[in-house]
């Protein structure tokens, strides 16, 4: 825009905006959440406990402080969530550990602690099914 010339005597005071070019950091409880169950997934060392990780609720308040609260059936009781716990630790937040009860998403969970591949627990879980006539053949071509 054109720049007026001042008048006689008269000053005219400059706006100035100091942009800090730098990137700023604010965390929010989205970002949070999505470091804490980032390492979930890494503390997770079979099928059943990655399905643990992405099943377990976690909570954070307005201070960032996080509440998890793991399903029992694909979460054990005695694991520690070592990474969860060290991420918390680096942001300087407090970190609560709880236990839910719920029904099981498939029967026999357990089935994931024996293997690291989801492709093979879901095989054994479909077994295991088949066994007790509960689910059907399916064409893989499908």
């Amino acid at each position: 825009m054109p720049v007026q010339a001042r008048a006689e005597g008269q000053e005219v005071e400059p706006i100035v905006s100091i942009v800090d070019p730098r990137p700023r950091l604010d965390l929010s409880k989205d970002q949070v959440t999505h470091l804490i169950r980032a390492a979930l997934f890494e503390d997770a060392t079979n099928a059943s406990e990655r399905m643990g990780a992405g099943l377990a609720e976690i909570w954070v308040d307005d201070d960032l402080d996080v509440v998890i609260s793991f399903e029992d059936h694909y979460w054990p009781e005695e694991k520690e969530p070592t990474a969860a716990i060290d991420v918390a630790a680096v942001l300087g937040i407090e970190l609560e550990l709880e236990v839910m009860w719920s029904d099981p998403l498939f029967a026999w969970p357990g089935l994931g602690t024996v293997t690291q591949s989801t492709a093979e627990y879901t095989r054994m879980m479909l077994d295991a099914y088949r066994s007790h006539g509960i689910v059907e053949e399916r064409d893989a071509n499908r």
